[in-house]
């Protein structure tokens, strides 16, 4: 699987609709309402935005760490309906992983982008 994603296949992997992920990822503030990324996100490697013809341009996600910000981004007190779409798409994620990864290989990925979020270096043993 491409590590860097459009937003609507994200979504799809999520099992929720690329209208739903857009408005997650303008509460988190990672993207603009017109859909483009926030300065923070292309600043944490979430995204990144690649020319295409003309004055366009495609949005491409980085699938691990855009779901593991959705994923800590989400407050409990926020809400049920919310908090429930979050555990889906965090759980339909996890099973799209265990395609091609086993159980430690996933924990290691979600270490290293806790590491990498806090400034330090880690590495399983």
């Amino acid at each position: 699987m491409m590590q860097y994603i459009t937003m609507t296949k994200l979504a799809a992997m999520c099992g929720i609709s690329r209208t739903v992920m857009a408005k997650r990822l303008i509460q988190l503030r990672l993207c603009h309402d017109a859909h483009t990324p926030t300065e923070e996100a292309l600043r944490k490697g979430l995204c990144r935005v690649r020319p295409t013809w003309g004055n366009n341009v495609m949005v491409l996600w980085h699938w691990q760490k855009t779901i593991a910000a959705l994923a800590a981004g989400h407050s409990p007190a926020s809400g049920g309906k919310e908090m429930e779409q979050t555990r889906r798409a965090l759980r339909n994620s996890i099973a799209a992983a265990r395609q091609t990864m086993q159980w430690g290989e996933i924990v290691e990925v979600v270490i290293a982008m806790k590491a990498e979020e806090q400034g330090i270096q880690a590495r399983v043993i």
